[in-house]
């Protein structure tokens, strides 16, 4: 399989209307979103995915006033690639709703690091990635039980609050104001939360700030001391060395290298 392009935890402002691609497009929101299906909106939770079809009219816009939070990947497919794909039976142009769409979302911040560091969107790295993405679709859609909770205390308040951070990366997040909130220890909350995901709230924080940053970077002309006075960041210089150890270029480097939209 080809990947066109991609993007990664991408926030979509505007509504889209009627957009038409050449590839086959996966969408996966990690916000609740309105597609329109048949002239029909169709209103879906988060962790709803669906795959456009080829030159299918794509029409879908946030539920709610906040932007869309999504992961998205083009890609086209050979006669091998569409025989692999039908045996899925994954239905196109249909939204699903699946338990958790935590595995997606690392496969495509995969491809999103494979790029970075190797300055590399089309590899067979991605190809095996997507196809890992559509195998997870597959046996979910065979096994639609409910999604087995982590043996993880609060867990539930934790997976909310991992998609605030997500969706809201510019927000000024305080492990102490989170801590007084859930009513716990700041060593107690490191523990289960790093239980549950594997990294720590602050590398998630941090993270997602980044991720947002790069974004504002080629798709936008907004300079790099505005960027990092709105992703949080008092210190220019601070910002830049964080951005440097986190995708191994300055800011001004990533935007020259990569000056066009979602990786493609």
């Amino acid at each position: 399989m080809k990947i066109n392009k991609f993007c990664f935890n991408f926030q979509q402002d505007k509504p889209v209307c009627n957009e038409i691609s050449e590839d086959y497009t996966l969408i996966s929101a990690a916000s609740p979103i309105v597609f329109t299906i048949c002239g029909k909106d169709v209103s879906c939770p988060t962790d709803t995915i669906i795959i456009y079809g080829q030159n299918s009219y794509r029409t879908y816009c946030s539920a709610d006033r906040n932007p869309l939070i999504l992961d998205t990947v083009g890609f086209g497919m050979t006669s091998a690639d569409r025989q692999f794909f039908s045996e899925l039976n994954i239905p196109l142009n249909k939204p699903v709703q699946l338990g958790e769409n935590i595995v997606i979302h690392n496969l495509v911040k995969s491809m999103h690091t494979q790029q970075i560091y190797y300055n590399n969107a089309d590899s067979d790295f991605n190809d095996y990635a997507l196809r890992m993405i559509l195998l997870n679709i597959s046996e979910q859609l065979r096994s639609p039980q409910e999604t087995e909770i982590p043996d993880v205390p609060r867990y539930r308040e934790l997976l909310e609050l991992r998609r605030s951070i997500c969706a809201s990366p510019t927000s000024r997040w305080s492990i102490d104001e989170i801590c007084s909130e859930m009513n716990i220890s700041r060593t107690y909350f490191h523990r289960i939360y790093f239980s549950a995901f594997g990294v720590t709230c602050m590398q998630d924080i941090i993270e997602n700030r980044l991720s947002f940053a790069a974004e504002m970077l080629i798709s936008t002309d907004t300079s790099v001391s505005k960027i990092a006075e709105i992703c949080g960041y008092d210190s220019d210089s601070y910002f830049m060395r964080q951005f440097k150890k986190h995708t191994g270029l300055t800011p001004s480097e990533y935007r020259r290298r990569f000056s066009c939209n979602c990786g493609k």
